[in-house]
């Protein structure tokens, strides 16, 4: 029989706190496919009318809330690859069941200035 693990109930949770979390203008768009470091396409909208500006996101859930800055300590280097291949905002969502808050890092802005030293193999 199949089993849920904690780490897939948290990422559920997590999505649904983060999206109840966005503009009512943003509109959400789920992966239907494998994603490959990809959860959800957003793209915000002025009112009715829209804007053209999207972005990607990875989530990841945590049970526990927030120390201070979110890090991306052991984060996989071939997903900070694959955000570097793309020409519109990759960002990383944290989102804490226990605050109902999200953090974000954007992702290629990350590597550019904090990563600058660090060669990506």
């Amino acid at each position: 029989m199949p089993k849920r693990i904690e780490a897939h109930k948290i990422d559920t949770q997590a999505n649904r706190k983060m999206i109840a979390q966005l503009d009512e203008n943003w509109l959400v768009r789920d992966q239907q496919d494998r994603d490959y470091g990809i959860d959800l396409t957003i793209e915000r909208y002025g009112n009715e009318e829209a804007t053209g500006d999207y972005f990607l996101v990875q989530l990841k859930g945590k049970k526990a809330g927030f120390s201070e800055n979110v890090k991306l300590s052991s984060f996989p280097v071939k997903t900070i690859k694959y955000a570097l291949l793309f020409n519109i905002p990759f960002f990383v969502f944290h989102t804490s069941i226990k605050s109902n808050e999200t953090k974000f890092i954007w992702l290629q802005k990350y590597a550019e200035t904090k990563l600058e030293e660090m060669r990506l193999p």
